[in-house]
């Protein structure tokens, strides 16, 4: 797949992915394979500001997707995944002033659902008090 200039963060997850930060783009901080529950994690301490989507995590094929030391603030949506796992976990998460927190797809016939524990979500300050702080097209939303 070609990386768009639009999307800085498009990664394949056979290397570490540690201590970034990625601000500014037009639609994905990170786009990212999500990580197994059962295994260790190569994507950790990593933010993403003043995004459309801060962290969009693609489909893992285990069941289980697991979201850790995440730090996501002024973007549209601050962790997304749409991936029908069966279960989600989340720890160690620092969300905070974006539109949208965390908005994960849960399969309907999931019997665990989510899971997020040792994490800050925090809601939105008002956009009008401080609109140089946020890309102009979501100043209006």
């Amino acid at each position: 797949r070609c990386v768009q200039e639009t999307e800085p963060g498009w990664f394949n997850l056979n290397y570490d992915i540690t201590h970034n930060v990625i601000g500014g783009s037009v639609l994905f901080g990170y786009h990212v394979p999500g990580a197994d529950c059962n295994q260790v994690n190569g994507f950790v301490n990593n933010t993403a500001h003043t995004n459309r989507y801060g962290f969009y995590f693609l489909v893992n094929r285990t069941g289980c997707l697991h979201l850790s030391y995440l730090t996501a603030y002024k973007n549209y949506d601050g962790v997304l995944s749409y991936d029908q796992n069966y279960q989600t976990r989340g720890e160690y998460m620092k969300i905070t002033d974006n539109k949208y927190g965390v908005t994960l797809g849960q399969a309907q016939e999931a019997s665990s659902g989510s899971l997020i524990f040792n994490s800050l979500i925090a809601g939105l300050s008002l956009m009008n008090n401080c609109p140089e702080c946020y890309p102009v097209s979501y100043t209006h939303l």
